[in-house]
C-alpha cells in the first residue's frame, strides 16, 4: 500500500511536470508563418505571407529584449528586425522602437473572465481555458470573446495567437485579417493551416511599383552660390534584373538626357507584395524597406536612423487614368525637416518628391519633386507647377561619378574635422535638409576642422580644382 501510494506521487508529478509548466513563448527554436487576407477596396482574393522568428537580443534601458525578424521572402533570405521581446514569467511584452514604448501582448496567467487590451484600443475577455494536445505537446488553450473587431480569437501557450501572433487578436496589419499558417519549433513543422496547403500564399491585386513600362521625371531644387534657386532633372527607369544570394532584383537606370539617349546603372530594386527593396552594392550591401503600400492611418515608417515618418491618412483617387492608393505622411518629431506638410505615396508610383527615397528630401540635399510619369508609352501626369519634363538651370554642373575625395568626422560641439583624400584642393559646402547654406569655404590644406552654427544631419558637397565632386551626408554633433 505504501509504495502504490509512492507510485501514485511520482506519476502525479511526472504529469505535472511534463503539462502543467508553462512553456516560452520565446525561443530561437521557434518560427512562425502567419498569412493575411485584405484587399483594400479591391476584388478578393489578396493574401500575403510573414515570416518571423527570434534571433540575438539587445539592451533597451536596463532590461534585455530578443529581437523579433520579419520576412515577406518565400525563400526566407531576407530578414528585418521587426520589434523586441521580453518575457516575464507569464508575461510577454514587446518594444516598438518608433513608439519608444513596451506593450503587453500576452498573459498566459488569466483565469477565465479577466480581460487584455489587445493591441487596438479595446478590450477581449477570457471566455474559457483548456489544455489539449496541439504540435506534440499539451498547451492552454485561451478562448477570448468575440466583439465587434474580434472574432476568432485564440491564444496557445507558447505559441501565441492563432491569428497573428505579434499581436494578441486575429486584427492584422492595416485592419487586415490574419491567421498563423505554420508554426515550426527544433527544426520541424508541428502545425500546418487546414485551411491553406502551404506555409506560404500570395496573391496580389497591388498596382505593382516596378516595371519596365514605367519612366519618372524627378526635379530637384536646391540652392547655390548667393542662395540662387537652382533645378535640375533626372531620368528613372527599369530595365533588366539580376542575382544576388539567389534573390532577383531589377535594375534601376538613370539619366540627366534631355532626350533620354543616354543611361547608366544605378542600383537594385525588388518588389515583394506591398513592400518595395533596394540594395545599394557600392556602400549598403543589404537591402533597404523604401515603400510599403499595405499599410494604415497611424502606422510610421523609418526613412533614417532614428527618423520616421508617420501616415496621417489614406485615400483611393484617381490619378493617371487609375484609381490609386493615396498615402499621406508627415513628421511631427522633425518637422523642420519635411518643410511640406505631407509626403505622399502613390500606389504603384511611389514619392511625389524622389521616387528613389521615402520622402522628398534628396540625398544631395534641396527637394525634389515628381515631374512627369510616364506608362505604357503615354505620359499620364505632369506637374502642375511646371511646363514641362526636363527643367534645368544653366549653372547646374553635370555630376560624374562619385569619388571619394575628402573625409568629414564629427568631433561634437559642432565641430567637423575634415580630411582630404588626395592632393587636390576644393570648394566645400554644407546646408541644411532644406538647401539653407551653412557654410561655403575653399579647403587648402589636407588636414583641417571647422566649426558650424547648427547641429543636425547636414549636407555637404565638395567640388575640388579638378572638377571631381563628392556629395553625402554626415550627422553634425
Amino acid at each position: 500500500m505504501k509504495t502504490t501510494k509512492n507510485y501514485g506521487l511520482i506519476v502525479f508529478y511526472l504529469f505535472s511536470t511534463t503539462y502543467s509548466f508553462s512553456q516560452n513563448f520565446i525561443s530561437e527554436e521557434k518560427g512562425w508563418s502567419v498569412v493575411t487576407e485584405g484587399c483594400f477596396f479591391r476584388e478578393p482574393p489578396c493574401y500575403n505571407t510573414y515570416y518571423y522568428k527570434f534571433l540575438g537580443d539587445t539592451l533597451i534601458g536596463d532590461l534585455h529584449y530578443s529581437t523579433l525578424y520579419e520576412s515577406d521572402d518565400r525563400n526566407k533570405q531576407i530578414w528585418h528586425p521587426h520589434s523586441y521581446w521580453r518575457e516575464n514569467s507569464d508575461s510577454v511584452f514587446a518594444y516598438y522602437e518608433e513608439a519608444g514604448q513596451e506593450r503587453l501582448i500576452y498573459n498566459f496567467n488569466l483565469k477565465v473572465g479577466d480581460s487584455i487590451q489587445t493591441f487596438a484600443t479595446f478590450k477581449i475577455k477570457v471566455d474559457s481555458i483548456k489544455t489539449l494536445e496541439w504540435g506534440g505537446k499539451m498547451r492552454k488553450h485561451f478562448y477570448l470573446s468575440k466583439n465587434e473587431y474580434s472574432s476568432k480569437t485564440l491564444w496557445i501557450e507558447g505559441v501565441g495567437s492563432m491569428a497573428n501572433f505579434i499581436r494578441n487578436s486575429d486584427i492584422g496589419f492595416s485592419g487586415s485579417i490574419s491567421s498563423l499558417l505554420c508554426f515550426e519549433e527544433n527544426g520541424q513543422q508541428v502545425y500546418q493551416n487546414p485551411e491553406f496547403n502551404s506555409c506560404y500564399v500570395y496573391i496580389s491585386s497591388l498596382d505593382p511599383f516596378i516595371s519596365e513600362n514605367k519612366i519618372w521625371s524627378v526635379v530637384a531644387k536646391y540652392y547655390g552660390s548667393e542662395m540662387k534657386e537652382n533645378f535640375s532633372t533626372k531620368y528613372y527607369r527599369f530595365k533588366g534584373d539580376t542575382l544576388i544570394d539567389g534573390i532577383l532584383y531589377s535594375k534601376l537606370y538613370e539619366s540627366v538626357d534631355a532626350n533620354q539617349h543616354t543611361w547608366k546603372f544605378y542600383s537594385l530594386w525588388r518588389e515583394s507584395y506591398d513592400s518595395v527593396f533596394n540594395y545599394y552594392n557600392d556602400y549598403s550591401q543589404n537591402s533597404n524597406l523604401i515603400y510599403r503600400f499595405n499599410i494604415a492611418a497611424g502606422d510610421s515608417f523609418k526613412v533614417a536612423e532614428g527618423l520616421y515618418i508617420y501616415v496621417d491618412s489614406i485615400k483611393n483617387l484617381e490619378w493617371g487614368g487609375k484609381v490609386r492608393k493615396h498615402i499621406y505622411l508627415s513628421n511631427p518629431i522633425y518637422p523642420d525637416y519635411y518643410p511640406n506638410k505631407y509626403t505622399t505615396w502613390i500606389e504603384g508610383v511611389g514619392s511625389t518628391g524622389n521616387m528613389t527615397r521615402s520622402s522628398e528630401i534628396n540625398i544631395s540635399g534641396g527637394i525634389s519633386s515628381l515631374l512627369c510619369f510616364e506608362e505604357d508609352g503615354e505620359k499620364v501626369y505632369q506637374n502642375p507647377e511646371y511646363n514641362g519634363c526636363y527643367i534645368i538651370t544653366s549653372s547646374v554642373i553635370e555630376f560624374k561619378d562619385e569619388v571619394q575625395l575628402l573625409n568629414l568626422f564629427p568631433m561634437g560641439n559642432s565641430i567637423l574635422h575634415i580630411s582630404l583624400t588626395n592632393n587636390p584642393k576644393g570648394l566645400l559646402t554644407l546646408c541644411t535638409l532644406e538647401g539653407k547654406q551653412l557654410f561655403s569655404k575653399r579647403i587648402e590644406t589636407s588636414e583641417t576642422e571647422i566649426c558650424l552654427p547648427e547641429r543636425g544631419i547636414t549636407i555637404f558637397c565638395f567640388k575640388n580644382d579638378e572638377g571631381e565632386i563628392q556629395t553625402g551626408k554626415v550627422l553634425v554633433k
